[in-house]
């Protein structure tokens, strides 16, 4: 849970976070792949989430290949981000392919400054995109629900797995999910 000690009715609740690095060796992830990874989130002092954010650190050419979900241990599921650089989704027919550039180092929070939605950024650097961004913000046509935001997420009880999906799509450049955080 991302943020510093804030003061809520008299009471302090600390900000807890936890990553998952795969012991320092990331995620190799294939071409046209979905890597699931699970994040324990066992903290004995926190019963309820009030604001999380989620970081998410990737070594890939051609991050436009990439979408992202966050679930919380009692099943709700926010989507990140779908195929940077692009709104709309890759179908046969309609083959948008997002951002052709390297990296992608950003924190998902919902306070982030509005219109910084990931699917509209693609940068020259690397990483190519790199900073804060909100949650994917979805148009039709998408398989994202509306409404898309990590505050879905506030009042559960973070304790128990998290999962957090990647989806490769494309069939080539193969990457690595270095560390994802909530």
């Amino acid at each position: 849970m991302a943020g510093s000690l804030m003061l809520a009715s008299s009471m302090v609740n600390a900000a807890e976070t936890v990553c998952n690095d795969n012991g320092g060796a990331g995620w190799p992830f294939a071409i046209s792949s979905t890597t699931n990874i699970t994040i324990p989130y066992n903290f004995a002092d926190v019963s309820t989430a009030f604001d999380v954010d989620v970081s998410v650190d990737v070594t890939k050419t051609y991050v436009g290949d990439l979408s992202a979900s966050i679930t919380s241990p009692l099943g709700t599921t926010v989507w990140l981000y779908e195929r940077p650089g692009t709104q709309e989704i890759a179908t046969a027919a309609n083959a948008p392919w997002g951002c052709a550039e390297d990296d992608i180092q950003v924190t998902f929070d919902d306070e982030a400054a509005i219109g910084t939605d990931i699917e509209n950024v693609c940068g020259t650097g690397v990483p190519s995109i790199s900073g804060t961004y909100m949650p994917h913000i979805p148009i039709a046509p998408t398989v994202v629900p509306a409404p898309n935001v990590l505050s879905s997420l506030d009042g559960e009880d973070p304790t128990g797995d998290w999962a957090f999906e990647m989806i490769h799509i494309a069939p080539f450049d193969p990457g690595t999910l270095n560390e994802v955080c909530i």
